[in-house]
């Protein structure tokens, strides 16, 4: 399918710019929205509007005043560490946030939006098992994020159910790649980017290195969700947007050492651990793949090393 608009709330974030450059390279017409008031993105057929989702007198009047075919809802509080004692604010952006945005289409019928796609997060899957994997379809939040994540998509379910909207969840794991600022991949790439240019000692903060994630490329992660929403999901199913493997923190590390371009040593700083995280978070891409064909493409140590030439070109001023 060529042609057509889309909306991406959250465009300015790091997985709203990749979703605008995938869909502007196959002739969309992207329409984007977020809380700044000018957007970094430029192309003839990227049209910006500052729009915050906790005024529902903005995002109604947005919908009224625009047509679009797709939505592929982004916008969200997604550093917890940002947000650790003000639960309110995190439900009032990641869950009362999406549930103003769905009652605009909603209010809108003349629209037709086609598909709706709200990006839901692993941590709002239930910890079980000897190692605390997170066990698919379940719904336990060890956190508030992970509750605000589950509320937005208990109110995608219902407003499909309800109202008939071709709402689909992509619940999805650890992003990586080009863009991140946020996580600790990022946060350690920066700090060997740093190390190479002299602008810190040659030690490398890190948290628990045990710790096992599912991390996943943004490149992947942007595919993976154009392709779910021309899928025959059924409104309210959710999907797990995953790699499907596990991976220890520490082997982030190895891959950093293995390509920094000075020596250093490994420091564990206690105040960086958080109680209660479970040891491993791992997805199952498998009913993803089944009714889209996507399969991720983008090597782990490849997306660690974007990573990290990323952060060398932000210190080059690049």
């Amino acid at each position: 399918m060529k042609g057509g608009n889309v909306l991406i709330t959250g465009v300015n974030g790091f997985l709203g710019r990749h979703m605008a450059r995938l869909l502007l390279e196959q002739n969309f017409t992207v329409w984007g929205i977020g809380r700044r008031r000018h957007s970094v993105i430029r192309h003839p057929n990227f049209y910006y509007t500052p729009c915050d989702l906790c005024d529902s007198q903005q995002i109604f009047q947005w919908m009224a005043q625009h047509e679009v075919q797709y939505i592929i809802h982004l916008a969200a509080e997604t550093d917890i560490r940002r947000r650790p004692d003000n639960p309110l604010r995190l439900l009032e952006m990641n869950g009362l946030g999406t549930g103003r945005l769905l009652e605009a289409v909603r209010r809108n019928p003349d629209m037709k939006v086609k598909g709706i796609l709200l990006a839901g997060s692993a941590y709002e899957e239930v910890c079980k098992g000897e190692n605390n994997d997170v066990e698919y379809g379940g719904a336990l939040p060890c956190n508030w994020y992970g509750f605000s994540k589950w509320l937005a998509s208990s109110l995608g379910q219902m407003y499909a159910q309800l109202y008939g909207l071709p709402v689909v969840i992509a619940r999805t794991f650890n992003v990586i790649g080009p863009g991140a600022e946020a996580g600790v991949c990022p946060s350690l790439a920066r700090q060997v980017a740093e190390m190479e240019r002299g602008l810190r000692p040659n030690r490398l903060v890190v948290g628990n290195l045990e710790l096992e994630r599912d991390f996943i490329d943004v490149r992947d992660v942007a595919t993976a969700y154009w392709s779910l929403l021309h899928s025959p999901f059924r409104p309210g199913e959710v999907y797990q947007v995953a790699s499907g493997n596990a991976r220890k923190i520490r082997e982030i590390v190895d891959i950093l050492r293995r390509h920094a371009q000075c020596s250093f040593d490994v420091t564990v700083d206690e105040a960086l651990m958080r109680p209660g995280d479970p040891k491993s978070l791992r997805g199952n891409n498998e009913a993803l793949r089944k009714i889209t064909g996507w399969r991720p493409q983008w090597p782990f140590e490849q997306s660690v090393l974007d990573v990290l030439n990323d952060m060398r070109n932000r210190m080059n001023g690049a």
